[in-house]
């Protein structure tokens, strides 16, 4: 599983995908 912080919605969201 990677996690990656991503800018959206204007703020920092962090995203995890189960890769």
């Amino acid at each position: 599983m990677t996690c990656t912080q991503c800018g959206q919605h204007g703020h920092n969201k962090r995203s995890c995908t189960n890769s």
